[in-house]
């Protein structure tokens, strides 16, 4: 974090990082040759002058990168928080002791203070039910957190009464989804490719520029491969690549795309290879490696490779890349298929018919005919995503839950799968980054970071009509062509799947005394929203292998073991900092 600013009209904390700072320079000094200073100036200093010169808005709006600004207005008194477009790095803040403070970790706000923090009964059933926080919520009560391309305005009274503005957004990703479907599309896959291959090697290569290494994860398919392959195109050594494989955790026997592009690019690669016993020994552990801390639990199991693989790759190299965001941008993820081709079969069947079918199923404790009868798309996927009715009066609205009608002006009119992609940018995309969080204790900034979270990229995305980006049911078309321009067709399409974690049969096996003591009664007992009775229940059910109830279960595990691990965290003192704005603006380190 920097704070370097005495003699402006506004003084800037940055936590994070600014990508193009560079840029910022020299907008504002034409001749900066002429100006020694301005080579000197801090990260806070130069964006001190810029908010002068500019305004808060336009400077937010140039700005690129990771970061959280916490602008002081020393003429009137007032305080701005600011939060990155896509929400790459983590913020909380709230009133602790009277006091507003703001850190990189939830723990970080209650360092000094004597108040413990307990859990927020609004926000945890969404965590119960989705496994990841809603985006602009804290599990923790009295900690709030930007949503992304949030900003909020403290005046002087707000923060003399403890009082918490509205959040307002100074960046929509609607906005520019609808300026971007308002140009002509690009409709023909060739020009599709064509512009997705310029437009993401140029991210990638702003990537390369900065100092230090850099490292590529090949966790996540076509995006991170793709990645990879501009990198190494521009690299005169063997770029760093990193994989992941699992004892019993793949279905196919076949090496995955990871390791086929690392052969045929010539990268250095690692593969980290984990038996089922340090897996689990890692997550009884929390999922924590040595100075690695995350703001928020996993609870969804699907992530845990993602997030082991970030932990060991984070010991080689300071900087890396990954492809998250390209799903929810070309599609890519399993519901952006599936979910049209169930509705597809069973919208052929009379609502009354369905409608009977579904208060049949309902008899049953399960999710499988959730949406059943609904009587559009748009209806039977929310109700596939909606927290179960028991919870519900406690889930606080999230934007994924907004109606179409809702949307700004011309974006009435998207299609079903266009809603689809744009529901998970906005819904799912933040929480799954908050969940793979990746931060060291000496730097605030974190350590993976995402060339698909590019406003240019969302812009050219949704110039590309979805029949292009998902061809035939294929996700996210135009990047598996601009692949085999890199590596074979052959190569790529004879690949094995992504390493998965098995949970439902870990906790069966070397995590039962794990989970045992997680669920046990007197653990539940800490966590008043959990019934232990029921939660108990659930468990002696799964045991008995009456179902695997491990989705389930999941999210309530991490839930009793983070909050187990709260007090540990509030001792912690990270170096990524904590502001505390009183009378004065200080740091704690």
């Amino acid at each position: 974090m920097n704070l370097n600013v005495r003699n402006l009209d506004y003084s800037v904390a940055v936590f994070g990082q600014v990508d193009n700072l560079s840029d910022v320079k020299d907008k504002l000094y034409p001749a900066r040759e002429h100006h020694p200073g301005a080579k000197k100036s801090s990260v806070g200093e130069t964006l001190s002058l810029a908010c002068s010169a500019w305004g808060i808005d336009r400077t937010l709006d140039f700005l690129r990168g990771p970061f959280v600004l916490v602008i002081r207005d020393r003429l009137r008194g007032t305080v701005t928080l600011a939060r990155d477009r896509f929400g790459e790095q983590p913020f909380y803040y709230g009133f602790v002791d009277g006091e507003l403070a703001c850190g990189t970790h939830p723990a970080d706000l209650f360092v000094d203070s004597q108040h413990t923090p307990e859990l927020d009964m609004d926000v945890l059933p969404a965590f119960l039910e989705f496994g990841q926080v809603p985006a602009g919520e804290c599990l923790l009560s009295r900690v709030h957190k930007l949503p992304p391309g949030g900003l909020v305005d403290y005046s002087a009274f707000d923060l003399s009464q403890g009082r918490h503005p509205e959040p307002r957004l100074w960046w929509s990703a609607y906005l520019d989804v609808e300026s971007a479907r308002a140009r002509e599309p690009y409709g023909d896959l060739a020009s599709a490719v064509y512009r997705c291959t310029d437009r993401v090697s140029l991210s990638v290569d702003a990537y390369l520029r900065g100092t230090g290494p850099c490292g590529v994860l090949l966790d996540d398919g076509v995006p991170g491969s793709l990645i990879a392959a501009y990198m190494q195109r521009d690299s005169l050594l063997p770029v760093p690549s990193f994989s992941l494989e699992l004892e019993s955790g793949s279905r196919s026997t076949l090496p995955g795309l990871g390791r086929v592009t690392a052969d045929h690019l010539g990268t250095r690669h690692t593969t980290f290879s984990f038996s089922d016993t340090a897996v689990c020994d890692w997550i009884a552990g929390g999922l924590a490696d040595d100075g690695i801390v995350a703001p928020e639990p996993c609870g969804r199991p699907e992530l845990l490779p993602a997030r082991l693989l970030r932990q060991y790759a984070a010991r080689e190299v300071p900087r890396l890349l990954a492809g998250e965001g390209a799903a929810a941008l070309f599609g890519g993820r399993p519901d952006h298929v599936r979910l049209p081709r169930i509705w597809q079969r069973i919208s052929g069947m009379s609502l009354s018919a369905r409608r009977l079918i579904s208060q049949t199923l309902a008899l049953w404790p399960s999710r499988g005919p959730a949406g059943l009868a609904a009587s559009s798309f748009r209806e039977f996927c929310e109700a596939r995503r909606a927290v179960n009715p028991a919870i519900r009066p406690f889930l606080s609205p999230d934007i994924d839950s907004l109606p179409r009608s809702q949307l700004p002006r011309g974006l009435s009119e998207l299609t079903d799968q266009e809603w689809l992609l744009l529901s998970d940018l906005i819904g799912n995309l933040p929480g799954e980054l908050d969940s793979l969080s990746v931060m060291k204790t000496e730097q605030s900034a974190p350590l993976v970071r995402y060339p698909f979270l590019d406003p240019r990229i969302l812009y050219l995305a949704w110039r590309i009509p979805v029949s292009v980006r998902m061809r035939d049911g294929e996700p996210a078309w135009p990047l598996k062509e601009a692949l085999f321009w890199e590596v074979p067709r052959a190569a790529v399409e004879g690949c094995g799947g992504a390493a998965r974690v098995d949970i439902g049969r870990l906790l069966l096996g070397p995590l039962r005394d794990w989970a045992e003591e997680l669920l046990s009664p007197g653990s539940l007992a800490d966590v008043p929203a959990l019934e232990p009775g029921a939660v108990r229940r659930l468990w002696k059910n799964h045991l008995r292998r009456n179902g695997n109830y491990s989705q389930a279960l999941w999210p309530m595990l991490q839930l009793v073991a983070w909050q187990r691990n709260l007090k540990q965290l509030q001792r912690a003192r990270f170096s990524a900092g904590c502001l505390t704005i009183g009378d004065e603006v200080r740091m704690y380190e």
